[in-house]
């Protein structure tokens, strides 16, 4: 990544609001930053709008036109950026970043958005240079779609137009969010703004369907994002650039792996179709689809079409199931796949008991006989369809057999492939065992070692849950900020409702909310803690004897009044200063009393907190000049960060 052109750390913007503390990545049309508000001491990412070939970078950070000829299109594109802003802070969806601060400095756009911990799908598959598995996609794709419901669901509708897998981010809890809408248009009854803003549009090729390649803006719809999404999840599952639409007419234009199954493929084809009419319409349509609804109203793979009865695995239970009136060519109505005891219902509704008509006259011996031989073919008949009932109930529950099998291994896949990063397959193995269950109770009395394995599924189940709680709580043991940790607990609490889990996750609440560092000031004070210099004066390189930090805080409860403090002091050249009792990855520790100041921001500010400085008796034996970083920690958990210029 280039940076000469990004903006250097420790820049102050928006009245010192925002500090730069390092750079995420640099575009054609900006820069992106990691930035702590000095106020909350909260991290975000930042947003520069900067143009390559076009912006220069001055010597004060500010942001200028390489040539003249080149301001209109910077105006123009600087107008779009904030459209951009503003559309992002309107979309609210735990799958889309939220804006929280839009501003102007230095000659250009910046705005403050939530900073995704984790990286684009792009990004980890040229990692791993390998395909997703389809598990894992059909788990994200969900998330997708909720943000798109979102963004479609504006009124005037909104698109993106750029999805695609660099656009489109899981952060280290597997939550996807929806990225970079700088190419969004707002679509209008008459499309009059946005064919007047279209002329400059962009597009990545393979992912742009032919509407929007041809730039017909008054073809523009939700199913032109559905092409990009069908062409990222192609992506995803081969790891190989999705096809030209171009070439989508030609059998061989997809190359899936083996692996993927045949429904998820026509998902793909279904939403790269190249004409618009034959793609999916709205959110709600795929959803429908996902969900395996046989909905007339719902779009259907085969253009709008629904699809034909599937064929039954049963010909000879096909062609006995007549029903009143028909023949044996007669089709039998589509079972649903849950209605598992289906053909045995149908044959045993649909069979009538032959009737014997009474003799209308008086019987001879010849009559009877007739009769006789007639009872005994009745009796032959029920037994005969007494015993075909029979075996066409173990016959349905054979059937049946390999769609619990697969049951039990999706089941057992949720189950073994969640960890502490990826548990939200656990939350669907419930219906799995709930459908496994049903099937073991509809056919024990035929099978009955053939369907016994919900027991062990749910051992293994109380198991894997167990341990992913367990190692969310580790993780949250490991966090370097309170925000972290509390959200860790919560997610373990929600898995596992252990009681000293809740006690971890009210403790990290109550440091959150009420352990606040709003500043901190360095003062020289003698071997006695006299103040040479006061707090916040300039500072010089020897002539400083103990550097002492004062602390402006908002401090804990009443009933929780202690604090053991961690303190990190760190050199110009990033090394740690430490003396012969600091304990390890520390300068020092000390045990506070801190007190309440009752949210009085004023009073919280005007007093001070000291804790224990850093130098020696001789002036002239103390560090040269530079940057000097302090760090304060507290119980493990990164507070607050102040860094002091010796001049």
């Amino acid at each position: 990544m280039d940076t000469s052109n990004m903006l250097a750390q420790g820049t102050l913007l928006r009245n010192g609001t925002y500090r730069v503390e390092g750079s995420i990545s640099s575009g054609g049309f900006g820069n992106t930053y990691l930035v702590v508000n000095t106020a909350f001491n909260e991290r975000y990412a930042m947003k520069e709008f900067f143009m390559r070939g076009v912006n220069l970078r001055g010597s004060q950070q500010e942001v200028t036109v390489s040539v003249p000829d080149n301001h209109a299109s910077f105006e123009g594109q600087m107008a779009k950026f904030k459209k951009e802003a503003q559309r992002l802070r309107k979309l609210h969806n735990d799958h889309i970043v939220r804006v929280h601060d839009l501003f102007e400095e230095n000659g250009t756009v910046y705005y403050i958005m939530d900073l995704i911990d984790g990286e684009s799908i792009s990004t980890t598959m040229k990692r791993e240079k390998k395909p997703m598995a389809e598990s894992k996609v059909m788990n994200l794709l969900p998330q997708i779609l909720d943000a798109l419901s979102v963004v479609h669901g504006q009124e005037p509708p909104l698109l993106h137009l750029d999805i695609k897998p660099g656009n489109i981010m899981v952060d280290r809890q597997g939550r996807l969010y929806l990225i970079d809408f700088g190419a969004s248009k707002q679509l209008h009854d008459t499309n009059a703004e946005m064919q007047a803003t279209s002329s400059a549009l962009a597009y990545t090729p393979g992912y742009a369907p032919m509407e929007q390649v041809e730039q017909a803006m008054d073809k523009f719809g939700p199913w032109t994002d559905f092409y990009a999404l069908g062409a990222t999840l192609y992506y995803m599952l081969t790891c190989q650039q999705p096809p030209s639409f171009t070439s989508l007419s030609e059998s061989e234009s997809f190359q899936f792996p083996s692996s993927v199954s045949a429904r998820t493929k026509e998902l793909v084809k279904w939403m790269m179709k190249p004409h618009r009419k034959d793609r999916p319409q709205s959110v709600a349509d795929i959803n429908r689809w996902l969900r395996g609804d046989d909905d007339e109203e719902a779009t259907q793979l085969s253009g709008g079409k629904k699809p034909a009865p599937a064929a039954s695995t049963e010909d000879e239970a096909t062609q006995l199931n007549i029903p009143h009136g028909g023949n044996v060519n007669t089709p039998r109505n589509n079972p649903s796949t849950d209605d598992i005891d289906g053909g045995a219902t149908q044959l045993r509704g649909g069979t009538t008991t032959p009737k014997v008509e009474e003799p209308k006259k008086k019987s001879s011996a010849m009559t009877w006989v007739i009769i006789a031989m007639l009872a005994l073919a009745g009796l032959g008949a029920g037994a005969y369809f007494m015993f075909f009932a029979e075996s066409q109930a173990l016959k349905d529950a054979k059937a049946d057999l390999a769609r619990y099998q697969e049951l039990v291994e999706k089941a057992e896949e949720y189950i073994e492939d969640s960890d502490s990063y990826d548990y939200e397959e656990l939350s669907k193995v419930g219906p799995v065992l709930d459908r496994i269950e049903k099937m073991e109770d509809e056919h024990s009395d035929v099978m009955p070692d053939e369907y016994d394995r919900s027991e062990e599924l749910k051992k293994n189940l109380k198991d894997k849950t167990k341990e992913v709680a367990d190692d969310l709580a580790q993780r949250a043991n490991d966090a370097n900020n309170w925000r972290d940790t509390y959200r860790l607990y919560e997610e373990s609490y929600k898995l596992l409702e252990k009681e000293s889990t809740k006690e971890k996750m009210d403790h990290a609440a109550y440091m959150l909310n009420y352990m606040y560092v709003y500043d901190i000031k360095f003062g020289n004070v003698d071997s006695s803690g006299t103040l040479i210099d006061a707090a916040g004066t300039t500072l010089y390189a020897g002539k400083v004897k103990y550097l002492k930090p004062y602390i402006y805080y908002r401090g804990l409860s009443d009933s929780r009044p202690n604090a053991k403090l961690q303190l990190k002091y760190i050199r110009p050249n990033g090394s740690l200063i430490t003396g012969s009792s600091s304990p390890e990855g520390y300068s020092t520790t000390e045990d506070k009393t801190v007190e309440n100041y009752n949210y009085n921001e004023e009073r919280a500010q005007s007093s001070p907190m000291s804790i224990l400085g850093w130098g020696n008796e001789e002036y002239q034996t103390y560090q040269t000049a530079g940057t000097y970083t302090f760090e304060l920690w507290c119980d493990g958990i990164f507070i607050f960060r102040k860094t002091v210029e010796l001049h």
